[in-house]
């Protein structure tokens, strides 16, 4: 995997030239299509000690605390009880997740976006204060790149991610991947239409097998301001048997692998941003149209960003 520093603003979007063209050039197959991604991070969190570049692997928030995990099924449905008008414009599980990831709720999603200045932004954003490390504005951060197969991007409202947003409403009990008669009930409260079979005598449920234990890149439906802003898309992650995660390591080597989890998505490269060029990215926020009220379109970031103008925060 490529591991460069940039050293100014315009040095991260001739970088990523750089690097999408050349890898397209030696690392994609003839008549494979293939898309790019990023990712941005404001600090390394796998090793929050040092200003050194992540390994390719890594996990969404459920999986990131086995507490979490456990109590999946429960963030899901507190949230939908409690403010179900949050959720009145959502009429899949899929978007419904994307609203409690934008919310800060750990779930098996993990944001990506196509704009690479959106990914800057993210990986320039201010953090909280960390008592032990430096805040993560003085740290650096890092753009992740990833090539997809074209063929392993799939559209919100299809059965197989309808089929992996319902692992989120089942009890890791009740995933068995011998028997997925519990979660087809729940895939068919979406998509009447849905087939599930024994997978030793149907292919088509023998595929939903295999697909429920990959990670997939996922289009969503732009009903929500922010997905629309940041020019989102995500990338899904199923699951092994009784909801174990998955060994995703985004690996060069795994991407012509289609038994592998991240078979048609490897992270080709990671960007670091130094504390000096985050800096430098947000006094050109607002020319890039990036600027927080923009990345986060709501009131509450309206009004922060408008009392920074004046000197207020």
């Amino acid at each position: 995997m490529v591991c460069q520093t940039a050293k100014s603003i315009e040095d991260v979007l001739r970088l990523a030239l750089r690097i999408t063209s050349e890898d397209e050039r030696r690392n994609v197959r003839p008549g494979v299509k293939v898309s790019y991604f990023f990712r941005g991070e404001n600090q390394n969190y796998q090793d929050r000690d040092h200003d050194v570049y992540p390994s390719a692997g890594f996990k969404p928030g459920i999986y990131r605390d086995p507490k979490h995990l456990a109590r999946e099924t429960r963030f899901v449905n507190e949230a939908i009880r409690l403010f179900p008008e949050e959720f009145q414009s959502d009429h899949t599980t899929f978007e419904r997740l994307t609203r409690l990831q934008h919310f800060g709720f750990p779930t098996r999603l993990a944001d990506i976006t196509q704009n690479l200045f959106v990914a800057t932004a993210f990986a320039c954003m201010k953090g909280y204060d960390d008592p032990v490390n430096l805040p993560a504005d003085q740290r650096m951060g890092f753009v992740h790149i990833y090539r997809v197969n074209n063929e392993r991007i799939k559209y919100s409202t299809g059965d197989t991610v309808t089929a992996l947003s319902k692992l989120a409403m089942l009890s890791a009990d009740k995933i068995d991947l011998k028997n997925l008669s519990g979660l087809a009930y729940e895939v068919k409260d979406e998509r009447p239409g849905f087939y599930w079979a024994n997978p030793k005598k149907d292919s088509t449920s023998k595929r939903l097998v295999e697909d429920i234990q990959k990670v997939w890149c996922v289009r969503p439906v732009m009903n929500n301001g922010r997905i629309k802003v940041q020019d989102g898309a995500f990338l899904l992650f199923g699951c092994k048997d009784k909801k174990a995660c998955l060994n995703a390591a985004f690996a060069e080597s795994d991407f012509y692998k289609p038994k592998a989890p991240t078979f048609g998505i490897a992270q080709i490269a990671s960007i670091g941003i130094p504390c000096n060029v985050k800096s430098m990215f947000s006094q050109a926020k607002q020319f890039l149209g990036v600027d927080d009220h923009r990345i986060y379109p709501d009131l509450e970031k309206l009004a922060s960003s408008l009392k920074k103008e004046v000197g207020d925060v």
